[in-house]
């Protein structure tokens, strides 16, 4: 009989711990992460294939999350903080690090658009070999890490989210991306512009 007493008082305290830990556990934070694959051509607007698309094809990948400001029924403010790389092929690598002021609205159930405008650090490292002439009068290879740059761009793009009846749902977006780079060469192209085409999706994590 004390076994049994003893057991049941056992099992009665480390049932009450267990539900206040459980109880005082921090509900788990949800955060966004977005990855999309990118086409990064030198031409403006309008031009290429509906206007977006462009051959030959300089791939990349963009890295992002966001944070969101305020929300209303139909449309929200959010700001995003990406990192991104692409290869232009006899031109440069490309790493950037950007943010952007987003602007998104619903335009039906489950599909809607971004409108967003942003800035930040650019580092290119060229994809050409570059000499320069010696105290002896002869060329060799100049050794370099890449340069600091600035980026800033437009973006116009559209979403769709698969399970919106999840209260965070997992969305497929496809953007356009219209940016410059400067200064890219100062002697002769100060300022090279880019236009973006991305497709990819968002999805969401959790930290507790």
């Amino acid at each position: 009989m004390k076994i049994l007493l003893f057991i049941s008082f056992f099992s009665v305290i480390t049932l009450k711990s267990y539900s206040q830990e459980a109880f005082m556990e921090k509900p788990k934070v949800p955060i966004p992460l977005s990855i999309a694959l990118t086409n990064n051509s030198t031409q403006l607007p309008g031009s290429g294939t509906l206007g977006v698309l462009h051959t030959p094809v300089h791939p990349g990948i963009t890295l992002g999350t966001y944070k969101l400001w305020s929300a209303k029924a139909k449309h929200a403010w959010l700001q995003s903080l990406k990192l991104a790389y692409f290869y232009h092929h006899y031109s440069q690598h490309a790493i950037s690090l950007y943010t952007e002021i987003v602007w998104s609205y619903s335009l039906a159930k489950n599909f809607g658009t971004n409108i967003s405008a942003g800035s930040g650090y650019l580092h290119a490292i060229k994809d050409v070999q570059v000499f320069e002439m010696n105290e002896n009068g002869s060329y060799e290879k100049k050794k370099s890490i890449g340069s600091a740059q600035f980026a800033a761009g437009l973006q116009l793009g559209f979403f769709y989210r698969i399970n919106r009846a999840n209260i965070n749902p997992i969305s497929l977006f496809a953007d356009y991306r219209f940016w410059v780079q400067t200064p890219f060469v100062k002697e002769y192209v100060p300022v090279l512009p880019y236009s973006t085409f991305q497709i990819g999706f968002t999805f969401f994590i959790f930290k507790k």
